[in-house]
């Protein structure tokens, strides 16, 4: 509907498909309250509010008291001929448990948490299902950008009875949750995994220092160092390094290139690995500390030498 623009309320007009706002959320939370229990945001446009950048979705979701109705129901769609075609301003879903559920404070409007609205932009089969790869996506970005654990969404998915939760619940058992972006989870599945043994993921070192992938007996850190995250990080990268040299680790470091000859990397890696190994256990090399870990989804597997 090429030109078509969208009236979303007195004042407000966007060209349909375009995300709305977030203030649009007001429309449906203003009246929808049943003995106290507020509707919250969910899905995508409660993880914009907590600050997370993801792409605006077309309808925002609302999750609704049971037997509550929202406020406006319906936006109109005006064609390039002047027809008025109704079309949904954003969605909505009845929660008997809505009071059960946590709620946050953003920007004026009540949220879900961070672990709820995950759940609910990967409900299967609701006219907006995402794919997996989309679904991991938004995962690296929450994870990124919110700094939230995966420790803590796993347990917070396992109270909830809830397909979405379900399924993510599922991403996170296939070692979805140890990586942090869509390039590392394929380094890890196409490198480490096809030709193991395999490094642990998400390690920190140092209170500042979290890697990529690390062979801990070996005193060995692997990082993807990826063309847009590491484009303009020449001294950044550079700190890091020293800073990792200085704990007694060594860096090694994946490009893109790199993975055109998957074997051969492996084999690199293996080779350095179990010389570093070998040294350690033979007193002429330090081990490196590693310190206490946060609650991990995966025990560090890599502490014993791997051979």
């Amino acid at each position: 509907m090429a030109g078509a623009l969208q009236a979303l309320a007195p004042g407000w007009v966007r060209a349909h498909g375009d995300g709305a706002p977030w203030q649009i959320a007001h429309l449906a939370t203003g009246r929808a309250r049943r003995r106290g229990i507020p509707a919250l945001v969910s899905g995508v446009e409660a993880l914009r509010l907590a600050g997370c950048e993801l792409e605006a979705p077309e309808r925002p979701l609302i999750l609704l008291p049971h037997g509550c109705r929202p406020r406006h129901r319906h936006a109109v769609v005006v064609d390039r001929n002047g027809v008025a075609l109704p079309s949904p301003l954003y969605r909505t879903r009845q929660r008997r448990d809505l009071g059960d559920l946590q709620a946050l404070r953003h920007h004026g409007l009540w949220t879900t948490g961070t672990a709820v609205a995950l759940a609910d932009v990967a409900v299967p089969g609701d006219g907006t299902a995402v794919s997996d790869d989309e679904l991991r996506r938004t995962l690296y970005a929450v994870r990124n950008q919110l700094r939230v654990m995966p420790a803590e969404l796993v347990h917070a998915w396992q109270l909830l009875t809830h397909a979405g939760a379900t399924r993510l619940l599922r991403m996170a058992e296939a070692g979805d949750l140890e990586h942090e972006s869509v390039a590392e989870r394929t380094v890890y599945r196409e490198v480490f995994q096809a030709f193991p043994p395999a490094p642990d993921c998400q390690v920190w070192l140092a209170p500042d220092i979290r890697v990529d992938y690390a062979y801990l007996a070996a005193g060995m850190v692997l990082e993807y160092l990826g063309e847009a995250a590491h484009a303009h990080s020449v001294d950044r990268d550079g700190t890091r390094t020293y800073a990792l040299r200085r704990l007694g680790f060594d860096m090694f470091g994946i490009t893109k290139s790199m993975l055109k000859d998957k074997p051969g990397l492996a084999a690199t890696v293996h080779s350095t690995r179990r010389e570093r190994e070998q040294l350690i256990l033979d007193g002429r090399l330090p081990r490196p500390a590693v310190p206490a870990q946060p609650d991990r989804l995966t025990p560090l597997r890599t502490l014993h030498a791997l051979g």
